[in-house]
C-alpha cells in the first residue's frame, strides 16, 4: 500500500513543479512580449514624429512651388494683355487709315475720273512676342524639402514668395523628376 500512494503523490508533485515552471516561462515570456511591445510603440512614435515633420515640409515646399507657379502664369499673362491690346489697336487704326485712304477714291469713282489704288497699302502689325520666351522656375525637389537643415530662413521665405524667385541653396537645377532620396524609398517599398 505504500507504493500506491508514493506513485500518485510523486505524480502529483511532478505536475505541480511543472506548473510552477510553466508559470515562470509564461511570466518571462509576457515581460518579454511587454518590452518588445513598448518598443515597438516608442519605435513608432519615433518614426510618425519623423513622417509628420517630413510631410510637414514637403508640404510647404508644394504649396511654394504651386504659389511660385501660379506666380509665374499671372507675370506670362500680364505680358501677353499689352501685347493683345497693342495688335488689336495697330489693326484698328490701320483699318481707319484705309478707310480714309479710299474715301476720296470712291468719289472719284462716283464723279466718274480716274481712281488710283496706290494709297490702299496693306499694312503690317508689329508685336514682341518674346513674353513666349518663358522658363520653367526653379522649383525645389523633394530631397531638398527633407533637407531643411541647411537654411531654413531661407526655404522658409522662398515659400512664403518673399524672394521673388526660387532658387535652389544647394546649386543643384531644381528640375523635376526622381532624386536619390526617392529612388532609396521606393527601393525601400518594392
Amino acid at each position: 500500500m505504500g507504493a500506491e500512494i508514493f506513485i500518485p503523490l510523486a505524480v502529483g508533485a511532478l505536475g505541480a513543479g511543472g506548473a510552477a515552471a510553466d508559470r515562470k516561462q509564461n511570466k518571462k515570456a509576457l515581460s518579454a512580449q511587454q518590452a518588445q511591445n513598448d518598443s515597438n510603440a516608442k519605435f513608432l512614435a519615433k518614426q510618425t514624429a519623423k513622417a509628420e515633420g517630413q510631410v510637414k515640409s514637403l508640404f510647404e515646399t508644394s504649396q511654394g512651388n504651386q504659389q511660385e507657379g501660379f506666380r509665374r502664369a499671372l507675370d506670362i499673362l500680364g505680358q501677353t494683355i499689352p501685347q493683345q491690346l497693342s495688335t488689336f489697336q495697330q489693326g484698328n487704326v490701320g483699318a481707319q487709315e484705309q478707310l480714309l485712304a479710299g474715301l476720296p477714291q470712291i468719289q472719284n469713282a462716283l464723279l466718274g475720273r480716274q481712281v488710283d489704288l496706290s494709297g490702299l497699302q496693306p499694312k503690317q502689325v508689329q508685336f514682341d512676342p518674346s513674353f513666349a520666351q518663358q522658363q520653367i522656375p526653379h522649383f525645389q525637389t523633394s530631397g531638398q524639402a527633407l533637407n531643411r537643415a541647411a537654411a531654413p530662413a531661407q526655404v522658409m521665405a522662398q515659400n512664403a514668395g518673399l524672394l521673388g524667385g526660387m532658387t535652389v541653396p544647394d546649386g543643384q537645377s531644381g528640375q523635376f523628376g526622381m532624386d536619390g532620396f526617392n529612388i532609396g524609398l521606393l527601393k525601400g517599398v518594392i
